[in-house]
């Protein structure tokens, strides 16, 4: 909200949005058009880990299962579908960032099993739309951060480190580095841009090599 102010209401305006509720997206977008006359980019970045972090799929409640997924997936839903639809009706040849996690990479048993499914669903989501939005000249890509300076990752690996078996925070990504969130926005920003208008269904991971480090040798 303080960022919208900052920025001046010709740049930015502030609206709340339940992603999880379909016409809260509807009326964001439809708000955007009246106030700004056209949507040109979608960054549907809204996300959580659960109320419970539970981790493992023989304990998780399927109560926060399902909120997980109503935010991280049925968000994403809500925002490529309408978003889509205002550039096809202005004839808008746009771009969709959805957020997704190097956890979309990954089958990494210590991050909680909702998470994990959301972020792998999201990328499949995004891989259909860019398939089906690419004749209309709208693309549709997304980004798979590995761990962000955020305040709430901190509290998160801070507050369940031990329980869930998460490292430590300054052992959370390769070389105990944490991105910084302008090391994302950058990405992003490339992405709404006419300089990356030949990448369209892409996943772009931005981890500091940790998905590589990963692989089998």
């Amino acid at each position: 909200m303080q960022t919208a102010a900052d920025l001046g209401h010709d740049k930015a305006t502030f609206k709340h949005c339940d992603v999880s509720i379909e016409t809260d997206v509807e009326d964001v977008i439809a708000f955007t058009v009246r106030t700004y006359g056209k949507l040109d980019i979608m960054f549907s970045n809204a996300g959580v880990w659960g109320r419970t972090i539970a981790k493992n799929v023989a304990t998780v409640g399927m109560e926060d299962f399902t909120h997980v997924m109503s935010v991280n997936l049925h968000g994403m839903v809500h925002a490529i579908k309408h978003a889509s639809k205002s550039m096809m009706e202005c004839s808008i040849k746009g771009s969709i960032i959805c957020t997704a996690s190097v956890a979309s990479t990954l089958g990494d048993g210590s991050i909680p099993i909702a998470y994990t499914t959301s972020k792998h669903a999201t990328v499949g989501l995004m891989r259909g739309a860019a398939s089906q939005l690419g004749m209309h000249g709208i693309r549709v890509n997304c980004i798979s951060p590995g761990g962000t300076h955020t305040p709430l990752l901190h509290t998160l690996l801070n507050q369940f480190s031990n329980s869930l078996g998460f490292p430590p925070i300054e052992s959370a990504t390769l070389k105990d580095l944490l991105l910084s969130p302008s090391d994302v926005a950058k990405v992003v920003c490339f992405l709404a841009s006419d300089d990356s208008a030949a990448i369209n269904g892409a996943n772009i991971v931005i981890d500091e090599a940790y998905f590589t480090l990963q692989l089998p040798m």
